[in-house]
């Protein structure tokens, strides 16, 4: 709605927060999962260079995906 220069409603901001909480918290998932766990480690034996960077995605998923959840938690005192 802001793209379309609207003003979101509570409801609409509720749940942009609830989707984008539900999508991060599935990447954060999968980023944490042992296969992803097992790719890092192999990176960082290797010395790669996409170690640093890996690790640095991983991090901004991780404060995006806390982020999310809460201004979930803040926004739903607003619900009904």
């Amino acid at each position: 709605q802001l793209k379309l220069g609207l003003n979101p409603t509570p409801d609409t901001e509720i749940s942009f927060w609830k989707t984008r909480a539900n999508n991060l918290n599935s990447i954060s998932e999968q980023l944490s999962s042992k296969p992803n766990r097992r790719i890092l480690r192999a990176l960082e034996i290797a010395k790669s260079t996409y170690c640093t960077d890996f690790s640095k995605l991983c991090r901004e998923a991780r404060k995006a995906r806390d982020e999310a959840n809460d201004n979930v938690k803040y926004l739903q005192t607003l619900e009904k």
